[in-house]
C-alpha cells in the first residue's frame, strides 16, 4: 500500500484497517520495518511512509537486470525528446515487471496504471517479449490465454506474434496484424497450427527485410495508436526489456508513427549494444533503416 502511494504517508490505523490487519499487529510491522528502514515513522505525525533503506535494496536489485541504468536514461531521453510517457519492463517469468515510469500523468489505453507494478505475460499482452522466441516459449505464451478465448482469438495472438516480429516492435491499442500474412499463408497447405506459425516467423524475417513485399493496406493516417514497445535484446537476441512510449490523445497517429518508432528503436539499440546484445540478424536491417 506505500508503494503504491509513495509520496504519501500514513496513520497506522488507516493502513490497519485498508488492509484488514489488527491494529495491534499492523502496529508492531511498522515498528520493525521502521528498525530496518523499509519504512519511515514521523514522529510529529505519527505516520508511516517507505523508507530509505528501500532505495539500497532498490538499486542492489536494477543492478542484477544488465542494462537497466543506461535503458533508464534512454527512457527520459526519449520522454523529452518525443514529449511523451514511458515505461521500462524487464520480463520476470510469466509476467513483466514495470522497473521505472516517466509521465506517469499522461494515461494511455492499455498502458498500466500507476498502481500496477506486476502484469502477467498472457495474450493479448507480451508478444513482443516472445516474437523472436523458439517455437516453444511461444507456445507457452500463448497457453496462458484466458479460458474465454475462441480459435479466432487465438490466431490473432499468433498473428500479433508475427507482425512484431516483421515490424520490429509493437503498436499498442490495436490488433497487431498490419503485416498482412494470410494471402501468403493461404498458398501453403497444412492444418498444423504450430507448423503454420513457424512459417509465418520465417515469412516475417523476410518482410522485414525487405526480401519479401506484402501488400498492405493503407491506414487511415489519422487514426490514433495508444503506444509503441520496442525491444532490447541480449546476446542470444532475445528480448530482456522494453521501451513503451505512450503520447496524449491522438498525439501518435499513423501519419508521423515513424517520427516515434525511429527514435524508440534506436534507443533499444544503444542498449543492446551497451550490454553486448545482437540484434537478430534478419532484423538489422529494418533497425538501421
Amino acid at each position: 500500500m506505500l508503494a503504491q502511494n509513495p509520496r504519501k504517508s500514513f496513520p497506522c490505523a488507516d493502513l490497519a484497517s485498508t488492509l484488514g490487519i489488527h491494529r495491534a499487529t499492523c502496529f508492531s510491522i511498522l515498528a520493525c520495518l521502521a528498525q530496518l528502514g523499509l519504512v519511515e515513522r514521523d514522529q510529529l505525525r505519527k505516520t508511516y511512509s517507505l523508507g530509505p533503506e528501500l532505495v539500497r535494496l532498490g538499486t542492489a536489485a536494477v543492478d542484477r537486470y544488465p542494462g537497466v541504468s543506461q535503458a533508464r536514461l534512454e527512457l527520459f531521453g526519449l520522454a523529452r525528446l518525443l514529449d511523451v510517457g514511458g515505461l521500462l519492463c524487464v520480463p520476470v517469468g510469466p509476467e513483466f515487471v514495470i522497473v521505472d515510469r516517466v509521465g506517469c500523468e499522461v494515461h494511455a489505453f492499455g498502458v498500466p496504471g500507476a498502481e500496477q507494478v506486476r502484469v502477467p505475460l498472457a495474450p493479448p499482452i507480451g508478444a513482443i517479449f516472445v516474437a523472436w522466441s523458439m517455437q516453444d516459449a511461444i507456445e507457452e505464451w500463448l497457453s496462458r490465454a484466458p479460458a474465454t478465448a475462441s480459435a479466432d482469438d487465438m490466431e490473432a495472438f499468433r498473428r500479433s506474434v508475427t507482425a512484431v516480429r516483421a515490424r520490429g516492435y509493437s503498436i499498442g491499442s490495436e490488433v497487431e496484424v498490419k503485416v498482412q500474412l494470410d494471402e501468403i499463408l493461404a498458398r501453403f497447405r497444412g492444418n498444423d497450427a504450430t507448423g503454420r506459425h513457424a512459417l509465418a516467423l520465417e515469412l516475417a524475417d523476410l518482410v522485414r527485410t525487405g526480401q519479401l513485399a506484402v501488400d498492405d493496406p493503407v491506414p487511415d493516417a489519422n487514426r490514433a495508436i495508444g503506444h509503441l514497445i520496442g525491444p532490447v535484446f541480449d546476446q542470444n537476441s532475445q528480448v530482456i526489456m522494453t521501451f513503451t512510449i505512450f503520447g496524449r490523445p491522438g498525439q501518435i497517429n499513423h501519419s508521423n508513427i515513424s517520427d516515434y518508432a525511429k527514435p524508440l528503436l534506436e534507443a533499444g539499440a544503444r542498449v543492446t549494444d551497451a550490454v553486448d546484445g545482437r540484434w537478430p540478424e534478419r532484423s538489422r536491417g529494418a533497425r538501421e533503416s
